[in-house]
């Protein structure tokens, strides 16, 4: 079972240049697998899929799983990408190399970095501020 810290080091080893926030989902994947955080996950309601899944399927490539069919589709002619279309849903399969370009247009969510300032005011307990204060 891989650490937080041992998925963010395998994202970025793979050549993801952004630091997206990887988690892991107990008894439906495999130990190993990585999946990253989303905007808005999957949720299946009445037989009827909406958000996206995003998992790292092997060290050449992105699996992303969505709803967003029209724009998998689209993405997937004007870069030459596999896709397989299913009823409301597409499997889409990104090569790492241009990963950065389309997983913010799926819903990855990326991790912030922290200024200076801010992150001093959480050492002391005091309120967070705003970036560039």
């Amino acid at each position: 079972m891989l650490s937080k810290q041992e998925m963010l080091d395998k994202l970025k080893s793979v050549g993801l240049n952004k630091t997206y926030k990887p988690y892991r989902e107990e008894g439906l994947h495999d130990k190993d697998s990585i999946l990253l955080q989303t905007r808005h996950p999957v949720k299946i309601e009445d037989g009827i899929m909406s958000g996206s899944e995003i998992d790292l399927l092997d060290d050449q490539t992105i699996r992303i799983w969505t709803s967003q069919k029209n724009k998998a589709n689209k993405v997937a002619r004007d870069n030459g990408f596999k896709i397989k279309n299913f009823d409301g849903e597409a499997e889409l399969l990104v090569p790492i190399e241009k990963t950065d370009q389309f997983l913010h247009a799926f819903g990855a969510k990326v991790k912030r970095a922290c200024s200076e300032a801010q992150k001093q005011a959480l050492s002391l307990g005091k309120p967070f501020p705003k970036s560039g204060s």
